[in-house]
């Protein structure tokens, strides 16, 4: 009897190994989690399209109660090209998503983005932060300079709320933003 007992618990360890219903599950838990992440993403995309489009509001509303100047016109074409990169990678992207590497290099490409956006902003907006007499006003420099990182710390976190990132995942995709940042505020 004790020999029948280890040969069927070896035979059940062997054959649920190799039993094709372990495969089929398999299979489609991970057709079922791509799934799940591709909507994740597609969460994350809408999520950027509404916090864009309240900028986008908010940026009308200045227009209407002052008047088109310098820096509101720089700051629509931002809103502009941020907008349509978010949909492109919602529309264009997102369905070839095939995979969780693509997603989270898609992930990774779309923060990498708004660092970068950011920084171009961060880098063009100290000059419209001048006076009439053309003296910086070093209060608003020194806002800039640190609400840089505490702005694509938000958009990280954000992100990070929608995706299933690892440590290293999530970190990856601020570390270039950063390290630009780095190298250009010194």
């Amino acid at each position: 009897m004790r020999g029948r007992v280890c040969m069927i618990g070896r035979m059940s360890s062997s054959a649920s190994d190799q039993h094709p219903a372990s495969g089929d599950f398999r299979n489609e838990y991970e057709v079922d989690l791509e799934q799940w992440l591709r909507r994740r993403f597609r969460n994350l995309c809408i999520g950027y399209l509404v916090i864009l489009g309240i900028g986008l509001l908010e940026l009308v509303l200045l227009i209407l109660d002052g008047g088109i100047q310098r820096d509101e016109i720089y700051r629509a074409v931002i809103l502009g090209v941020e907008i349509g990169t978010v949909l492109w990678f919602l529309l264009a992207v997102r369905p070839r998503l095939d995979s969780r590497k693509a997603l989270t290099r898609a992930a990774t490409q779309l923060v990498n983005f708004f660092g970068l956006s950011l920084l171009v902003s961060f880098c063009v907006e100290p000059a419209l932060v001048q006076n009439e007499g053309g003296e910086y006003n070093f209060s608003a420099g020194l806002t800039l300079l640190f609400s840089y990182p505490f702005l694509l710390g938000a958009s990280h976190l954000f992100a990070c709320l929608f995706l299933p990132w690892t440590g290293g995942q999530s970190l990856k995709a601020v570390a270039a933003p950063y390290i630009l940042w780095i190298i250009t505020s010194s």
